[in-house]
């Protein structure tokens, strides 16, 4: 019996241990894939399985410190070099991270006393230099980096020291050069390679010549492209190549840059509104909708900016319900750009609803009446279309007062003017806006053809009867341009003469329309029924023969026939 129960406690020893094995394994993954937030999550549980493991300890405070954490990685380090005291990279770690976090009494301990235990460490050495770079002791950092070079002549470092001195200093151009020289010895320091890049990209940004300035910041993509090649898993490295890419506004390669940036680091807010920024530059709107969605509810600084563009965007993807909804929020803490409320109105108007299209329409028209020029010509012809002339008049003379709208569809705004007056019942106040219209264009036949009804239903008949024979003369120089107004100048004059009862004019008018237009049955129709009127039986019904000819169920030369046939007059 207690045989098995050593077996069973050796058993679960062997479980527990390779559990504690795997789950370590699994956190070196993730730092070796570039996947910092698995890791970040993973610590607590891969720490409890191995609380005393430095190789997870060095891990979890190399995580800590990518995420600026600096109070737990010093906790993750400090466990660390008390697991492994002979460890020089524990307390270099320890130190710099204690000096990041400002705690530089204890930094300057804790290197000191690695440097006391292996006094030919020269990264030891010039972290004590960085030390003091960081405490802006910068003479003493000199002293340090100038022992450093003289400790090996032949080792990158203390290039990347000096280069880092110069940089904190803010003489970029001896920092590039040093960097280079750190290169040149040692191509692949990764370190060395990020501080090039970023060197390069300040001493772009101080350069006032542009074209110079422009070859600057190339230099700096080209080496940070050298760092994702050497590691495709360096967030940074995605992350400036992005930064760059969108302040000089290529937004596409921005865009691929910060993707990756963010597949690397989700939990980035401030990457994602620059992706999401780069996505709407180039109308990838789908892909921009996604993270505007999170950065509205990660960044309060933006949320208004960032709530815009999802508002356009939604607009741009055909969703106009969210569209209006979130223009509606918008609009409750600020006041939205004129195209912004013209996408507003647009929306409605895409939903089928008119009225409120129209609503948010005149607001920002009577607003920013310069800006809505088109806005009021389309709200014009809705006002007509739902029968509110007086709306339509009112806004398009809106239009016409505002002097930025002269432009070349003034005589369309007072044809529209005239013409709801007209369908109003208003046919005197359709005249004037009528008659400007023409000036403006007399090519124009539809505002000629409204001037006509409106004399006619004002009784003027003579100058009604002039503007319908010009719109007829002008319409037959282009029978096919001006077919629709040509048929109905015919059409309204014959109709105006028949209720006149002047039948020889309408015979006159009928024949000079079957002249244009032999094809058409009205124009028959007309001279049928005014020699019907007439009591000429016989050319009534030829004509009556002609319309069902072309028309076989015209009703009315059906019935007319038939009572002319029946009665024999057809023969008279």
């Amino acid at each position: 019996m207690k045989f098995f129960k050593i077996i069973a406690i050796l058993l679960f020893i062997s479980i527990s241990t390779l559990i504690a094995q795997s789950s370590k394994e699994s956190l070196r993954l993730h730092i070796n894939t570039g996947n910092m937030e698995a890791a970040l999550k993973d610590i607590p549980s891969v720490l409890n399985q191995n609380p005393d493991d430095f190789d997870v300890l060095m891990m979890s405070g190399d995580v800590y410190m990518d995420y600026n954490r600096y109070a737990d990685a010093i906790k993750m380090y400090d466990r660390a070099s008390r697991e492994n005291r002979k460890s020089s990279e524990a307390r270099l770690k320890l130190a710099k991270a204690q000096s990041l976090a400002g705690d530089v009494k204890s930094a300057l301990e804790t290197i000191n006393d690695a440097i006391k235990r292996d006094e030919k460490d020269l990264s030891l050495t010039l972290e004590l230099a960085n030390i003091y770079l960081r405490a802006d002791s910068l003479s003493q950092a000199e002293l340090i980096i100038t022992r450093a070079r003289e400790m090996d002549k032949k080792s990158p470092l203390p290039y990347i020291g000096l280069g880092d001195l110069y940089f904190k200093q803010k003489v970029y151009e001896l920092a590039r050069v040093n960097y280079e020289e750190a290169l040149a010895i040692e191509p692949n320091n990764m370190p060395a390679r990020e501080r090039l890049a970023t060197s390069y990209f300040w001493l772009a940004n101080r350069e006032m010549d542009d074209e110079l300035s422009s070859v600057l910041f190339t230099r700096s993509l080209e080496e940070w492209n050298k760092v994702t090649q050497q590691d495709p898993n360096n967030a940074r490295a995605f992350y400036e190549q992005g930064r760059i890419f969108f302040m000089a506004n290529q937004h596409s390669n921005a865009a691929n840059a910060l993707s990756k940036y963010v597949q690397l680091r989700p939990s980035s807010s401030e990457a994602r509104w620059m992706l999401a920024q780069s996505f709407e530059k180039v109308q990838r709107y789908d892909s921009a909708m996604y993270h505007l969605e999170i950065v509205v509810n990660e960044i309060d600084s933006v949320k208004l900016k960032a709530s815009i563009l999802l508002a356009r965007g939604y607009f741009d993807i055909t969703d106009y319900s969210k569209a209006i909804a979130t223009f509606a929020k918008i609009d409750q803490d600020t006041t939205l750009e004129v195209l912004d409320f013209q996408r507003w109105g647009q929306a409605y108007l895409l939903t089928q609803d008119t009225v409120n299209a129209l609503a948010i329409w005149d607001r920002t028209a009577k607003a920013n009446p310069t800006e809505n020029c088109k806005i009021m010509d389309q709200m014009g012809y809705i006002y007509q279309r739902i029968l509110k002339y007086q709306e339509a008049i009112d806004i398009l003379k809106l239009r016409l007062n505002t002097a930025d709208c002269n432009d070349d569809k003034v005589n369309i705004v007072y044809y529209l003017i005239g013409q709801s007056y007209l369908l109003s019942e208003r046919p005197s106040d359709a005249i004037e806006p009528l008659r400007k219209s023409i000036e403006l264009d007399s090519s124009f036949l539809f505002a000629r053809l409204s001037l006509a009804d409106a004399l006619a239903s004002n009784k003027d008949f003579d100058n009604a009867t002039l503007e319908f024979e010009k719109l007829i003369e002008l319409g037959r120089q282009d029978t096919a341009k001006n077919n629709f107004a040509l048929v109905q100048g015919f059409n309204k004059l014959a109709g105006m003469y028949m209720e006149q009862k002047k039948f020889k004019e309408v015979i006159k008018v009928g024949e000079r329309w079957a002249s244009v237009y032999e094809n058409e049955p009205y124009p028959y129709l007309y001279i049928a029924i005014a020699y019907h009127n007439e009591g000429n039986g016989k050319s009534a019904c030829t004509n009556y023969r002609k319309v069902l000819k072309l028309d076989p169920k015209n009703q009315s030369a059906i019935k007319n026939l038939k009572l002319l046939q029946d009665s024999g007059a057809c023969d008279n």
